[in-house]
């Protein structure tokens, strides 16, 4: 009678257990997008610093918008100005940038990890790898627009940029 008292409870116990199903965040999804709208063809290059690779390239004529891959998560994605979600979702992990202007004039944007903390290149405001570059449109869409101010504070490469 003294077994049955100590197993009953513990097997009561492990049934309980068993049967409370073990809930996850939903799954959520964010997509980062860049339109160029200055009147230049724009090209897009993103690189990976450490051993200047490229990882992807894109063209952009004046208007046109590129989408990054959806970034899916457990809920809730970070919205922190400095999260580095544009460079999770869009851009392959990359972590500098080229931005050419119809290969005339050029902006170099960088980001980095170091002991934890992201840092980037500035301005803040315009870098491409940082959420807080970027507009919320809605439905979990984020807009970065590269504008003619963009254009004009970009580096003149003296010819065509390499």
């Amino acid at each position: 009678m003294k077994i049955f008292n100590i197993i009953l409870p513990i097997a009561s116990l492990f049934i309980i257990l068993l049967s409370c199903g073990v809930t996850e965040s939903p799954l959520v999804s964010r997509t980062y997008s860049i339109e160029n709208s200055t009147n230049f063809s724009v090209n897009i290059k993103f690189y990976f610093a450490v051993n200047d690779s490229l990882v992807l390239s894109s063209s952009l004529p004046a208007g046109a918008k590129f989408q990054g891959d959806e970034l899916v998560a457990r809920s809730p994605i970070p919205t922190d100005s400095d999260y580095d979600g544009p460079r999770i979702s869009a851009f392959n992990l990359s972590d500098s940038t080229v931005i050419l202007f119809d290969n005339s004039k050029k902006i170099v944007q960088q980001s980095f990890v170091t002991e934890g903390i992201r840092n980037y290149s500035q301005p803040l405001d315009r870098n491409i790898f940082r959420h807080g570059s970027y507009e919320d449109i809605g439905n979990d869409e984020f807009l970065f627009t590269i504008t003619q101010e963009d254009f004009e504070r970009a580096e003149d490469c003296g010819g065509p940029c390499e």
